[in-house]
């Protein structure tokens, strides 16, 4: 069993640009992962403030309506620091979103 970023990088050997393309598109109509769009579908919304949620002063990604960094993720956090633990932070991304991260986590 393979990952679809491994069968186009290792099998297919796609270029990085036609992968990016293909990765970018696995959920639409006609795409491999076409089957998978509702679950995409609920975890985008997921992500996403409530309508009626406004945040002036936050990074762009949620003055889209999209956050990077899960509530949940907060709500760790906080518990750490209510119960005194001592605790460090690294973020990790597979793109170019770390700024994102960043501006969402100093937000916070």
């Amino acid at each position: 069993m393979i990952s679809y970023s491994e069968l186009l990088e290792d099998i297919l050997k796609v270029s990085k640009t036609t992968r990016v393309h293909l990765k970018t598109r696995f959920t639409e109509p006609g795409q491999p992962g076409e089957i998978y769009r509702p679950h995409y579908d609920k975890l985008l919304q997921a992500l996403s403030l409530p309508p009626n949620v406004d945040l002036p002063h936050a990074p762009e990604s949620i003055g889209k309506g999209r956050c990077f960094l899960l509530p949940s993720f907060f709500e760790l956090v906080l518990a750490l620091e209510s119960a005194g633990r001592d605790f460090s932070i690294v973020f990790r991304t597979f793109g170019v979103d770390l700024p994102e991260v960043a501006r969402e986590w100093n937000s916070f």
